[in-house]
């Protein structure tokens, strides 16, 4: 209390480094005073540059972890009121699949929105749309019931952009489990067509929607080399793990896994060396 005013100006000098840190002269200049949201944990950015941020009902995708929720954001952006621009920086946390985070809303991105430029890692993005309402899915490929750690074969459809659909339910003891204890870690491990192994955690609740799976896609740079039409690697496996495995009783006998085609193809870009 004997120093506010220095701590005051303590503040005021951190904000300045910040402000040029995250200085996205180029971005701000396209944007101007239109609507914008951002994809990212990173929300500061958008006030440190005094963007006119407009955000979907529940602003950060790790946070929509039901199918409720997801629907909500969802629907936000099949609707009218959707920004006109979206700076985007995928991110993801706890070691989570990147793209299992707020589905139903990146399917409407990945559709109607086009990469204009990037800056400092992020990605800008102008609403430009393909279609109304949510992105449907094409045609269903497979659907089967597995057992936990149970690998699903999908090499004769790794050709083709496709989503995938997880039903992980407890069992009786794990509804028991879950009232004083949460459940252990769900991860979806993935086997790609050129041998890579990887392993990304999975919430059941977020699996149910059907997420980008082909190709993959689980950083920036291959985000923006899907839209510059780079190779991406694809997949040849996938089996659900619980960990630790001596808990696999907790969840249900059978999971649920719907394999359909992703009826989006990237967004043309006009200028491709403003994005890299």
């Amino acid at each position: 209390m004997l120093h506010l005013q220095q701590h005051k100006e303590n503040n005021e000098k951190i904000v300045v480094k910040f402000k040029l840190q995250y200085d996205l002269p180029n971005i701000r200049k396209s944007v101007g005073q239109s609507t914008v949201d951002i994809f990212s944990w990173e929300q500061g950015v958008l006030f440190l540059n005094e963007l006119n941020w407009h955000p979907r009902p529940v602003f950060q995708s790790y946070s929509a972890y039901t199918p409720s929720l997801i629907a909500t954001n969802g629907d936000f952006y099949a609707s009218d009121k959707a920004p006109e621009f979206v700076i985007f920086k995928l991110q993801a946390v706890d070691w989570q699949f990147p793209l299992m985070n707020d589905a139903e809303t990146l399917k409407i991105l990945f559709r109607d929105y086009q990469p204009l430029l990037s800056e400092k890692g992020y990605l800008l993005l102008k609403r430009k749309p393909r279609g109304q309402g949510f992105v449907s899915k094409g045609e269903t490929l497979l659907t089967r019931q597995i057992k936990i750690d149970e690998p699903v074969d999908i090499r004769l459809m790794s050709h083709k952009p496709l989503l995938l659909s997880l039903d992980i339910r407890k069992s009786l003891l794990g509804h028991l489990y879950t009232l004083l204890y949460r459940l252990p870690e769900v991860y979806l491990e993935i086997v790609a067509t050129d041998g890579t192994k990887m392993s990304d955690r999975v919430i059941p609740k977020m699996t149910t929607t059907g997420f980008v799976i082909n190709p993959l896609i689980r950083n920036q740079a291959q985000l923006i080399g899907w839209y510059k039409g780079v190779p991406l690697k694809r997949v040849a496996t996938l089996r659900v793990v619980i960990k630790p495995e001596w808990l696999q009783y907790l969840f249900g006998g059978h999971i649920g896994v719907t394999v359909s085609e992703f009826n989006v193809t990237p967004y043309p870009i006009d200028v491709p060396d403003k994005i890299d």
